[in-house]
């Protein structure tokens, strides 16, 4: 270093020129004045002890490329900004440099900003994360409670023959032909389906031909009699209903030890037939009521 004074060459920590006298610390004073007011920043290589103006770590090509990336990347753009340093040493290009701060100390490089931007995107995707997963949660709480209410029922939809139905668990399905009294032929569909001690039972028939629905009490009753004409079955009640807008019968009738509770609905053409079967002596209306009740044509 030589003085500004008189230009002589000065010894290492002098603090005087040993030729005409000028203070040296007030030569430095004055450069860092200079410095600061010309807003360059100075930093100290850890590497090879350099001392001077920084060099930008960062290229232009790469700040336009990771600021693009704001639109469709935003996390690269965050990852580039919060873990790249600024700065770098011009002479030997080592990143471990001390910036100078306002006091005169050389302090390590920070971004703390961006780490801080880093640290809130982070917890927001974590708490996304966590959203997600206590919806999740909550979604199958609900089904659970809904199961629970239904007493762990479900809702059976026969997509072809147009119903669905509160059941305990997903029914078995048969299907048989055979004719009526009149000659006409019909097609069974059945779908049943057991909660202990109690058989479930929908059924659909199917007519190959118009029939007469003109008096249909006279028609439900037809289809009741068919069903319980067994020797051993006894009808025990009836009653006609309205059921929504179609017109219904609900029965009930016993064996020798066997309950049988009924509900015959005509929908057009197309009667369904509700049924469930159980000891005699048991308690079931709950059971059955919720299974009438959650009938509908689809």
């Amino acid at each position: 270093m030589n003085c500004k004074q008189c230009d002589n060459k000065l010894v290492d920590n002098a603090k005087f020129c040993n030729k005409c006298g000028k203070s040296v610390e007030t030569e430095k004073l004055q450069d860092n004045t200079e410095i600061e007011k010309s807003k360059v920043t100075i930093i100290k290589c850890g590497n090879c002890n350099y001392i001077g103006e920084a060099e930008s770590n960062r290229s232009l090509w790469a700040k336009i490329l990771a600021w693009l990336c704001v639109f469709f990347a935003p996390i690269i753009t965050i990852l580039y900004f919060a873990f790249t340093k600024k700065y770098r040493c011009p002479k030997c290009k080592s990143t471990f440099v001390g910036v100078k701060d306002i006091k005169g100390n050389f302090v390590d490089q920070k971004t703390k900003v961006l780490k801080i931007v880093l640290i809130i995107f982070v917890s927001i995707f974590v708490i996304g994360i966590m959203s997600s997963v206590i919806l999740a949660s909550l979604n199958s709480a609900r089904e659970k409670a809904g199961q629970q209410l239904s007493g762990d029922w479900i809702t059976y939809n026969a997509i072809s023959d147009r119903f669905s139905i509160l059941l305990p668990h997903s029914p078995s399905f048969e299907s048989s032909n055979s004719d009526t009294t009149s000659g006409i032929s019909y097609e069974y569909h059945s779908y049943s389906a057991e909660k202990t001690p109690i058989s479930f039972l929908v059924a659909k028939y199917i007519y190959s031909e118009s029939i007469d629905i003109s008096n249909p009490d006279n028609l439900l009753e037809k289809l009741m009699n068919g069903f319980v004409s067994g020797s051993e079955t006894k009808l025990t009640n009836s009653s006609y209903i309205n059921y929504e807008t179609y017109r219904g019968l609900d029965f009930t009738a016993k064996t020798t030890n066997e309950t049988i509770k009924g509900r015959i609905l005509l929908i057009g053409e197309t009667p369904y037939l509700l049924i469930i079967s159980y000891p005699a002596g048991s308690n079931v209306d709950t059971d059955y009521d919720k299974f009438v009740s959650s009938f509908e044509i689809k």
